[in-house]
Parts: C-alpha cells; sequence; structure tokens
C-alpha cells in the first residue's frame, strides 16, 4: 500500500497499521515496508530493526502521555493540578492496551537478548522514577525522605503490574475500580506512606 509521507513518520505510521493487523510478533521490517510504500532498505535507512521501530512507536507515545505532567512540574502548578494530572497519566496508561503490549514484548526482548534495548528501557523507568519522586516532594509538600525513590519505583511497579493483569484478561478488576484505588492513593494513602518513611529515618537516627 503506497504511502506518501516520507521518513521516519510514514514508517510508524505503516508499523501501527501492521501491528493492528497481524500483532506484534508477526509484523516484519518487510511489512511495515510494505504498508509504507517503501523498499526494506529505505526502512533500515531509517531504523536498524524492527525492535528500533517498535520502540520508536512506544517512545512517541510515552512522550505524549508524560507530557502534560512532565509540563506541571515545570511550571510549578499546585497541587491539586499535579494530583489531577498523575490520576489521568495512569488512567492513560491502564488503557493505553496497543502500547502496552509494545512496551512488554521489548521488555522481554530486551531481558533475553537485546543489551542496547535493555539500556533504553532501564533509562526510561529511572525518568519515570525521577519525575515521580520529584512530583511527589511537590504534590506533598515534603522533604524527601531517604526511601522516597524506592516507594516511586514501586509506584510506577504497582502500574506495570495492573497492565499485565490487563493484558492478560484476567478479569480481576475493572480499569473504573483501579482508578478508584489510585484516586485513594493520591489523595490520602501516598501521603500517609511518606509520613511513615519520615518517622523511620527520625528512628533511625
Amino acid at each position: 500500500m503506497a504511502n506518501n509521507k516520507g521518513g521516519k513518520e510514514a514508517i510508524l505510521d505503516a508499523a501501527r497499521k501492521v501491528i493492528a493487523k497481524s500483532g506484534t510478533h508477526k509484523a516484519t521490517v518487510q511489512s511495515i515496508a510494505d504498508e509504507a510504500g517503501m523498499s526494506k532498505g529505505a526502512v533500515y535507512y531509517h531504523y536498524k530493526s524492527k525492535d528500533e521501530i517498535l520502540y520508536a512507536l512506544i517512545d512517541q507515545y510515552l512522550r505524549a502521555a508524560i507530557s502534560p505532567f512532565k509540563t506541571s512540574l515545570i511550571s510549578s502548578g499546585s497541587s491539586d493540578e499535579l494530583k489531577k494530572t498523575l490520576l489521568f497519566g495512569v488512567r492513560q496508561r491502564l488503557e493505553a492496551m496497543e502500547h502496552n503490549q509494545l512496551q512488554f514484548y521489548l521488555t522481554h526482548e530486551a531481558i533475553k537478548s537485546n543489551k542496547d534495548m535493555l539500556d533504553r528501557l532501564g533509562s526510561k523507568y529511572r525518568g519515570w522514577v525521577d519525575m515521580s519522586e520529584l512530583g511527589m516532594s511537590r504534590v506533598y509538600d515534603y522533604e524527601s525522605p531517604r526511601l522516597i525513590r524506592a516507594l516511586a519505583a514501586t509506584l510506577i511497579a504497582a502500574i506495570d503490574g495492573q497492565v499485565i493483569q490487563l493484558l492478560l484478561d484476567a478479569k480481576i478488576v475493572t480499569v473504573e475500580e483501579l482508578m478508584g484505588v489510585w484516586e485513594m492513593l493520591v489523595e490520602r494513602g501516598i501521603l500517609h506512606l511518606i509520613e511513615d518513611l519520615l518517622a523511620m529515618e527520625k528512628q533511625s537516627e
């Protein structure tokens, strides 16, 4: 199928269509090239592998997804604004099934054999933890306790776990039920956890 767009965006558009029709595992550089109306060599000019294309898709989505929260942090938005933006971001992540499938496919491939992808995804996770850590210090107006980074990493891991349950269609809970828990966490639960962490630090001094 011909595509008049050129370059990377045309390849990413084609990759989305191929994945929607055939799934991640069956998508190949050749099928993406055919969908984009390009030669295989033209695709390789921009991306060195299928995994590179998939990573670019995920990166594009994640940059757009975290942009509102990042903007709120930079502009020193109010605590309520940051909370709303955070909850919006969590909902986006839970509902973005196509991108979640790509992320976990790439994570599996990276752990299995792709050191470059492992480094990239590791860097992405460190960035999320950094942003979560900064966000909590702004939202709850506390000096960050020593274990705040571990709390930030735990919250990111909780979202990943919930995403896996949804991808498996385990029918344990709905997105709305999960969001109800996240709303309670953001409003009260995380604050109590931070207070407990601060108390633990004082006891250990």
